[in-house]
Order: C-alpha cells, then structure tokens, then sequence
C-alpha cells in the first residue's frame, strides 16, 4: 500500500516519496440532486485539484528564491573569508621576512672594513656638510665686508664729491668782485627770507583752520548749555552748572589759540617786512655790481683804444671809436649789401699781403683762448648797452678761419646777421673788437676783421680803413 504523504512537488503537483501523484481531496462530496449521475461528486474534485497545484507551484518558487538566497550569502562570505585569509597570509609573510632578515644579520655580522668603510663615508658626509658651513659662512663674511667697502667708498666719494662742490664755490666766490659777491649774498639773503615767509603763512593757515574747529566747540558747548536751561529744579541746576564748565573751557582753548594766531600774525609780517629789505638790498646791490661792470666796461673799452692807437695809429683808433658810436641802436641792414661792400674791399686788400700773411691770420685764430675772448666780448657789449646776449666763440673763428682759407665769406656774413636780427649791429663791433683785442692778427688781420664791421656799420669808412692803417 503506497505512503500518501507528499514529498515534493513537481509543476505543482504533489508527489509521495515513491513518486505517485498524491491526490488531496477536501470537502466531501456533493449532495446528489438529481442529474447526471456521479456530476456533483467529479465538480468537487476537480476544483480541489485546481488549488492544490497552484499552492504547489507558489512553494517550489519560493523555494528556489530560498535556495538562491542561501547561495549569494554563501558566496560573499566566502569571498570574505578568502580575502581575510589573503591578509593574514601577507601579513604572516611579511612578519617572516623580518624575523628572517634579523635572523640573518645576526649570524652574519659585518665585517671589520665594511664598518670601518661606513663610518669614513659618514665621516666625509659630516666634513662636507662643514666644509660647505664653513665656507657659506666665509662667503658671507666678504659678502658684509665688501658691502661695507662699498659704503665706505660711496661715502668717500660723495664726501670727496661735497668738498670739491664747496671749493669750487669758494673759487667762484673769491673770484668775484666785492659788488658781485654782495650781489650773491643779497641773493641768498632774499631767497632765506622768501622760505620763511612762506613757512610763516603755512603755520597761519593751519592755525586758522584749527581755530575754526574750536570756535565750532564753543557754538556746540553753548547751544548744549542752552538747552541745560530749560530743565528746573536740583538736576537742571547741577546740568546747567556742567555745561557753563565746558563751555568757559572750550573759550579758554580758544582764546591761548586767538593768542597764538595773533603771535604767529606778528612774526609772519616781520617775516615780509625781512623779505621787503632782501629785496632792496638786493636791488642796491645790483645797481652796485651794474655800475661797477659799466665802469669796468668804459675803462677796459677806453684801454682798447688806447692800444689800437699805440699799435695801429690814431686815425684807425678813431675809426674804430665812429664805428662803435654808429653801431648804438642801429638795425641790421641787407646782408647782401654788406657781403658786397666787404668783397670789393677784400679783393683790394688780398693784392697786398702774401699767402703767408694769411697762413699768419689763420694761426692766430686757431690760438685763440676763448675765455678771454668771452670776457673781451661782455665788456664790449655793456659798454655798447647790449650785455645778456650770448654768442658762440667757437662759431665766429671757424667762420672767419673758413674766409681767409677759402675765399668764401658769406657764412659769416649769415652768422652774424642772427646774431645781430635781435641785438642790433652793436653786437656785430662787440664781437669784432673783442676778437682783436684777444687774437694777435696782426695789422692784416685787423683790416680785415674791422672791414667786415665797416661793411654793417658804416660802408664809407671802409674808404678810409687802408688810409688810416697805412696798407
């Protein structure tokens, strides 16, 4: 007789552990009514089967979810236990290792000259870390000693630089008239009391400024008293007893402020009534120096004459006196007009001096010193009334140098036409008298330089320059 216990399902199916289909029947058997023979038994039956197989296949399904369940956890714990071994497999290595690192020091110990090879190469390591001390700090003791060198040397030489400065002022000073140099302390003397007068009124405008913001506390301390008034009793009494305080205090810094506007007010006019003085005495002191340098230039002129007429005769020295009256205020006139006049009388006066006469000129002109003939040129033009006008000695003797050596006179000509636009002719006989009077021409020389005034000046002296000279 079969067992009819369920084993498993297949499908949904039942099964017996023999494998027979094991039919599980609930309910009982419908009441008979009459119909079809046995139909009421067979309905009953079949609906049973019908749930019976649906919760059969419901139980295998989860069933298999179960098992499937079971397999991932299996698998992740052991894939965690395969990891953890790994580690502790590493780490028991590794501890291996160590213990049979030590293990082999131990029973091979280093040699004498292996230790004694280590310690040299550390105790070179250690003298080259010193070495390298050593010498960082060498380098830096030249590198603050040569900075200090340096700085000693740019004080000596900003040193050497002032007192050089300070010499050649004093030379310059000592080298002026006692007018100049009164002129020069009057200078200074004004341009002192300029400074603190400018001082003094910027101390005024700032104390003006901070009076402005006192006086602004005193209104604010009275309009606080003010209001002290209006409260009654003990409190307002007390109140406006504060607030006269504070304002009799702010009056006080007020009034030593007035006080010391007022002082500084003093001291500031004193201050322009010092510049006022500077400056008369600086224009007394010009009036010196100008009447000195006018005297200077009268006697150093009258000295030119009188040299001309020891030289060259006193026709010419009067010739030469005509010329330098004419000059005074005179315009310049047409350029061309002088060139030509100038021409007509050279080609006279080439035919009676020889090549050597003009190599003569020439190397005079070449000697020339420039100073001296600049200070000629500043007597010359203050007596002449045309002192400030400043003129390039070197211009002037190229030019004439170019003339005599190549015939070719215009550029000089066209010089001293600029030179003379502004200046008037008189500063054409100023340069023309202050080369003389510093070039030995010779009396060939003299003709020609005093023609070519001539020409500006006056074109019928050159009629009698030869006559006067005695060519």
């Amino acid at each position: 007789m079969s067992d009819n216990t369920i084993a498993y399902y297949e499908d949904g199916v039942p099964y017996s552990a023999d494998g027979q289909v094991v039919i599980v029947i609930d309910g009982k058997m419908p009441v008979d009514t009459g119909g079809t023979g046995g139909g009421g038994k067979v309905g009953g039956i079949s609906e049973s089967s019908a749930a019976i197989h649906a919760t059969a296949k419901w139980s295998k399904a989860q069933l298999q979810k179960s098992l499937e369940e079971k397999a991932a956890r299996e698998r992740e714990t052991a894939a965690a236990m395969a990891a953890a071994k790994a580690k502790r497999d590493a780490l028991t290595q590794h501890l291996k290792d160590i213990v049979n690192d030590v293990l082999y020091h131990n029973a091979h110990p280093p040699a004498v000259t292996e230790l004694a090879h280590a310690n040299n190469m550390a105790m070179q390591a250690e003298a080259r870390r010193l070495g390298r001390a050593r010498a960082e700090a060498q380098a830096r003791k030249e590198a603050e000693e040569a900075e200090r060198a340096l700085q000693e040397a740019q004080r000596q030489h900003e040193e050497a630089a002032r007192q050089l400065k300070q010499a050649e002022e004093e030379k310059r000073l000592a080298s002026l008239s006692d007018e100049a140099r009164a002129v020069e302390n009057a200078r200074k003397n004004l341009d002192t009391a300029k400074s603190e007068l400018a001082n003094a009124d910027s101390d005024i405008e700032r104390q003006r400024s901070q009076l402005a913001s006192l006086d602004a506390d005193v209104k604010k301390a009275e309009e606080g008293l003010g209001l002290s008034m209006r409260i009654k009793g003990r409190i307002g009494r007390k109140m406006q007893a504060k607030s006269q305080a504070i304002v009799d205090e702010k009056k006080r810094i007020y009034s030593d402020a007035e006080n010391v506007l007022n002082t500084m007010t003093a001291n500031r006019n004193m201050k322009a009534q010092q510049v006022t003085d500077a400056e008369n005495a600086l224009k007394v002191a010009t009036d010196n120096l100008t009447n000195s340098q006018i005297k200077s230039a009268v006697d150093a002129t009258i000295s030119f004459y009188q040299r001309l007429t020891l030289k060259y005769g006193e026709k010419y020295s009067l010739i030469a006196q005509e010329l330098a009256e004419k000059s005074k205020g005179k315009k310049i006139g047409s350029v061309d007009e002088a060139l030509a006049a100038f021409e007509k009388y050279k080609d006279v006066l080439y035919k009676k001096f020889s090549k050597a006469d003009r190599d003569a000129i020439i190397n005079a002109l070449k000697s020339v010193n420039y100073s001296d003939w600049a200070k000629h040129l500043d007597q010359f033009s203050r007596y002449l009334k045309i002192s400030g006008w400043v003129s390039t000695g070197y211009d002037i003797y190229s030019d004439i140098r170019k003339g005599i050596d190549t015939d070719d006179w215009r550029p000089l000509f066209i010089t001293l036409e600029k030179l003379a636009t502004d200046a008037g002719v008189g500063y054409i006989v100023a340069l023309g008298f202050s080369v003389i009077a510093s070039t030995a021409l010779g009396i060939w020389g003299v003709a020609i330089i005093t023609g070519i005034i001539c020409s500006f000046v006056d074109k019928e002296e050159l009629e009698k320059l030869n006559e006067a000279l005695g060519i």
